[in-house]
């Protein structure tokens, strides 16, 4: 009998530790469920909110037009992108994606795009800036006169 319970401390003792272990990675993983990790923050803009508004001159079919956005609250460097709608174009040498300049002396930055209207219409400009930024502006091509359009 005196060799029986260093046998049984042999075999039990990793039995024992295997099980215990097998409860904490349990209890670890329970508590990983029961305490998920907070969400990642969206990164803040250094100057705060950006604010942006979209200007279009008028247009006439088949004629350049320019369309301004002033930004306020941007850095330099940040990156806008215009979504041109079916019915526009962009003229030569333009793309979607512009990078904005530093802010003049009121706060604003200014981006300039030159578009060709190729049909009459109601369009919807769209520019997705910096900190999830949306600038929207309804238009109806060409302003007033007989085709215009009820806003």
């Amino acid at each position: 009998m005196k060799n029986f319970w260093p046998a049984a401390w042999y075999i039990g003792a990793p039995l024992l530790l295997a099980a215990l272990s097998g409860l904490a990675l349990t209890v670890v993983f329970e508590l990983a469920t029961v305490f998920p990790r907070p969400p990642a923050k969206p990164v803040a803009h250094a100057h705060g909110p950006v604010k942006m508004r979209l200007f279009a001159n008028r247009a006439k079919i088949n004629r350049p037009f320019a369309l301004y956005l002033f930004i306020q609250g941007g850095e330099a460097g940040d990156r806008v992108i215009l979504h041109v709608p079916p019915g526009m174009e962009l003229m030569d040498g333009e793309t979607e994606v512009r990078t904005v300049p530093p802010a003049g002396p009121a706060g604003y930055a200014q981006v300039v795009w030159r578009l060709t209207l190729r049909q009459e219409g109601r369009f919807l400009l769209e520019v997705h800036g910096p900190a999830d930024s949306v600038a929207q502006e309804n238009v109806t091509f060409p302003f007033g006169g007989l085709h215009a359009w009820d806003q």
